[in-house]
């Protein structure tokens, strides 16, 4: 994937992180915000999650944490996230393997469509 077609998703991706937070009324954050990538480091999700993480540090003034739980397909990262609190400070970094894991796994601790709020794509592959 070249450069500038990165830049741009990045900055799709900021301005539609910026519009949630306007339409919800997300308040400016007092804490650090997590964001859980259920994939290994160095993955496809982690080149896209850390560099996003850090700009959007930057830009709201305060700490983004990308915690790496990976295992079972990105279910185990998924099943943590579903677990904490619906307050807008913990981020699902979500793949194409959450579609298709209801039909792997029988059973789930989560509902993808019913535990998660989708927010912004932020990349995509060919």
């Amino acid at each position: 994937m070249k450069i500038r077609n990165i830049l741009v998703l990045l900055a799709g991706a900021l301005l539609s992180l910026q519009s949630f937070a306007q339409a919800s009324n997300w308040p400016i954050p007092n804490k650090p915000i997590t964001f859980i990538n259920p994939f290994p480091p160095g993955g496809a999700v982690d080149a896209f999650g850390r560099p996003l993480a850090k700009q959007l540090s930057t830009q709201m003034g305060t700490s983004i944490i990308v915690d790496n739980k990976g295992g079972a397909g990105g279910t185990v990262g998924a099943a943590a996230a579903a677990k904490m609190a619906p307050d807008g400070y913990t981020w699902l970094l979500g793949a194409v393997h959450h579609s298709i894991a209801p039909s792997m796994y029988t059973n789930l601790s989560y509902d993808i469509t019913k535990d998660f709020e989708p927010v912004a794509i932020i990349g995509s592959v060919p």
